[in-house]
C-alpha cells in the first residue's frame, strides 16, 4: 500500500512538475512576442520612409523588381504594352503622369500592381519623390 501511495505522489509531482514547466515556457513565449512586437514598432519609428536624396537604382528599381517586373519584366513581351525594358520608357510615363495615376488607383487609370495590393503609402510617396524630381536615371 505504501508503494501505491509514494507511486501516485511521485505521479501528482510528476504532473505539477510539467505543469509549472509549461506555465513558464508559455509567459516566455509571451514575453518574447511583446518585445518583438515592440522592436518593430521602435525600428519603424527610427526608420521613417526615406523621401530624400531619391535615385532610380538603390530606391525605384527595388519597387519595381517587387511589384512591377513580374508582368512588365525586362525585355519580355508584357502585359499593357508596357515594358520596362528601356529606362527612357518608364520616364516617358512617369513624366506623363501614368505611373502615379495607376500605383495611386486614381480615377481613369487600370489599378496597378494588378492582382496585388496597392503599394504602401512610402513606396508610392518615393515613386512620386522621384518623378518630382525629373524622374531622372542616376
Amino acid at each position: 500500500m505504501y508503494e501505491k501511495n509514494k507511486l501516485t505522489i511521485y505521479f501528482i509531482n510528476s504532473i505539477k512538475m510539467a505543469s509549472l514547466k509549461l506555465f513558464t515556457f508559455v509567459l516566455i513565449l509571451l514575453f518574447i512576442g511583446m518585445s518583438c512586437e515592440t522592436t518593430s514598432k521602435e525600428i519603424l519609428i527610427e526608420n521613417p520612409c526615406k523621401t530624400e536624396n531619391i535615385l532610380f537604382t538603390t530606391d525605384v528599381i527595388p519597387i519595381l523588381e517587387a511589384k512591377c517586373y513580374y508582368c512588365h519584366d525586362k525585355g519580355v513581351a508584357s502585359s499593357g504594352g508596357f515594358n520596362m525594358a528601356e529606362f527612357s520608357e518608364i520616364q516617358t510615363r512617369a513624366l506623363s503622369g501614368k505611373i502615379s495615376g495607376v500605383i495611386n488607383h486614381a480615377d481613369g487609370f487600370p489599378k496597378m500592381p494588378y492582382g496585388d495590393d496597392k503599394l504602401s503609402d512610402c513606396n508610392i510617396s518615393i515613386i512620386e519623390v522621384w518623378i518630382d524630381n525629373g524622374a531622372l536615371e542616376d
